[in-house]
């Protein structure tokens, strides 16, 4: 039933929670025009083959798994207390294996070759590092509060359209009816897919790789940048000439490396080691590096173009009656990302709204012991 169709206390209700997130994206700046504008997550002069490469290679990896298992577990053979109907073709429990391990082996295959290609460091400009988790999990709780009730009142809003245009679609996912037929076991393997693996792996390949790419394209073409020297980032060429080794470098005076401003007075929870690159500058590099010729301009465009455009593409691999739904929480999930620059924001907003779609539907639409 449609919000418009709710009574008073379920527009009420509605309307406290389109309020309270509107204070929270107030309090947390989100309607400010730069908040947008992220870092960088791909050095000047480098290459993005290498992203293009594994998040491709991750994606191809994660159909065939899909289409080796569905080939595996043919219905052909199959007895007929065994067999699927053509309405639900995979049972729960094939259903609970294919929404868990070919999303565990793309993610960690896609990790491994962006480790390859990338180098340590890949996963710092990713927004992966592990010690950026907590700030990441907290970030993404804080997110929830604004995207998540826009997400369930675009859901209310939807369905009178849907009754208007005589559209009739599924009363749910596949993944849950599938929980709705299965058994305890079977249920929390199920979730464990809905709940982590589904989260880490897409956020991975669309906000971590599709984005990026889409957005570094974006600002290289409107701020092109000089190539980094060959060899980067073993050494790194200085712009200016060093500073002699027993003068240090003044606090809050940019040096230039590589025709990079780098201040090495503001310290970065993103940083890593690099050799030989200024005398007189802390032997860090800020990871992610700002891009060096944007000067007072700002990136905010491109950074809301690769999120709508990543959002519609990622809206487009759901079902279809669920793409409007999927296109807004995927706004939120690409900004959260810009944001904060970790990818472990939108992986927790991700899993959050899985899990609460999980809980309502077991506990709620079907009862606790359904």
């Amino acid at each position: 039933m449609s919000i418009l169709a709710q009574d008073t206390p379920t527009l009420i209700f509605y309307a406290i929670l389109l309020t309270m997130a509107a204070g929270v994206a107030w309090i947390a700046g989100v309607f400010r025009w730069r908040a947008a504008d992220g870092p960088d997550r791909v050095l000047p002069g480098q290459s993005m083959w290498g992203l293009v490469a594994a998040g491709g290679s991750g994606f191809l990896v994660w159909i065939f798994a899909q289409a080796a298992y569905a080939v595996l577990r043919s219905p052909v053979g199959l007895s007929a207390q065994t067999q699927p109907t053509a309405e639900f073709p995979f049972r729960p429990r094939d259903i609970a294996i294919l929404s868990t391990a070919p999303f565990l082996i793309a993610f960690v295959f896609t990790l491994l070759a962006d480790r390859g290609i990338g180098g340590r460091g890949i996963f710092g400009q990713l927004g992966l590092r592990p010690k950026r988790l907590p700030m990441g999990i907290g970030a993404g709780l804080i997110g929830c509060l604004i995207v998540l009730p826009l997400v369930f009142t675009a859901g209310a809003i939807l369905e009178p359209i849907y009754d208007h245009l005589r559209y009739v679609h599924p009363s749910e996912h596949e993944l849950l009816r599938a929980m709705g037929e299965a058994p305890p076991r079977i249920r929390v393997l199920l979730a464990f897919g809905a709940i982590f693996c589904a989260p880490i792996w897409e956020e991975l390949l669309f906000r971590g790789h599709l984005q990026t790419i889409i957005r570094q394209s974006l600002l290289r073409l409107s701020f092109p940048s000089p190539p980094m020297p060959r060899g980067f980032p073993i050494s790194v060429a200085a712009a200016e000439p060093a500073a002699p080794p027993d003068a240090p470098a003044a606090h809050g005076t940019p040096a230039l490396v590589a025709g990079v401003a780098i201040d090495p007075g503001v310290a970065s929870p993103e940083t890593e080691p690099v050799r030989d690159i200024v005398q007189g500058i802390p032997n860090r590099l800020a990871d992610p590096i700002p891009f060096a010729d944007r000067g007072p301009e700002t990136g905010v465009w491109q950074t809301w173009v690769a999120i709508v455009l990543t959002s519609a593409i990622f809206a487009l691999v759901h079902p279809l009656w669920m793409s409007p739904l999927i296109f807004v929480l995927a706004l939120g999930l690409g900004y959260a990302y810009e944001r904060t620059g970790s990818l472990w924001t939108s992986i927790t907003i991700h899993a959050v709204f899985n899990g609460l779609e999980t809980v309502l539907f077991l506990y709620v639409l079907h009862g606790p012991h359904a």
